[in-house]
């Protein structure tokens, strides 16, 4: 008596599964160059760091995470104007350093920001400020990595800067666990769970603060800038990795995940 035939659909789910458990099997030689994913042939892609991998390489020992809230908006001091552009129509040079004005998001207009091609010189700039042009109490400047460029042969690694709310809204063992996931269209993303302590502090920050940027951050690194799309009172969220449901994103939140539960 002869065997059904295998339905072609085990051979698919099989096929994925030897992928996924070959990626997670081999997490921490996965493949760095994350930021490729859409580019059409692997002699075009991009051949320098993350912006993961240029974050960790700039941790120091002893950051934690914490949680911020972005501000582009407070006016700073009499100008007027937040502090980004504050700065930027003073004129204080720098070298290297420029100001740009940043896509609309959430319920926020015209955020601009300062950047530079390295952490060290953006530090830097905001670090010899003048008195009289240094961020106020209660605020912080914080730093994150991205790739920029028009095409995939023209990106380059620069660092930009936040203005965040301080004390942050938590910190020091906030984040209870920390794990990779997917969405319900099938994109990559970070699923948190807050520590009790933190849950009432984040539901008010959320709910307070719709349409605009949080900032998770490890020591002054940005990790993750979402913004609040409601407010969160269960003490659970997701951080989205990007929008192209592939596998260098799903290695991506794998990594994002774990850097979370070592040091949240």
């Amino acid at each position: 008596m002869s065997s059904a035939p295998t339905p072609p659909w085990v051979f698919i789910l099989c096929a994925w599964c030897s992928v996924l458990a070959s990626v997670v099997a081999g997490c921490e030689d996965a493949p760095s160059r994350l930021e490729a994913a859409n580019v059409s042939s692997p002699q075009e892609r991009y051949a320098g760091p993350t912006p993961l991998e240029a974050g960790l390489a700039g941790r120091e020992p002893g950051d934690v995470s914490a949680l911020y809230l972005v501000d582009d908006e407070t006016p700073y001091r009499d100008s007027g104007v937040p502090y980004m552009q504050a700065l930027k129509d003073s004129e204080l040079a720098a070298p290297g350093v420029a100001f740009e004005l940043g896509p609309d998001y959430g319920s926020v207009r015209d955020p601009w920001f300062a950047w530079a091609p390295t952490r060290a010189a953006l530090r830097s700039f905001f670090e010899d400020l003048p008195s009289e042009w240094t961020v106020d109490e209660g605020f912080r400047v914080m730093f994150a990595p991205e790739l920029r460029g028009k095409g995939s042969r023209d990106l380059q690694m620069v660092w930009r800067a936040y203005v965040v709310r301080d004390p942050p809204a938590a910190g020091g063992d906030w984040v209870a666990r920390s794990e990779q996931g997917l969405s319900s269209s099938g994109e990559a993303n970070v699923q948190l769970e807050l520590n009790p302590a933190a849950v009432e502090a984040f539901g008010q920050l959320t709910a307070d603060n719709v349409g605009r940027k949080v900032a998770i951050a490890v020591g002054d690194w940005v990790v993750s800038d979402p913004v609040v799309n409601h407010p969160i009172s269960e003490g659970t969220l997701s951080v989205s990795v990007g929008h192209q449901r592939s596998m260098e994103e799903l290695i991506k939140a794998m990594q994002l995940a774990r850097l979370l539960a070592d040091v949240g």
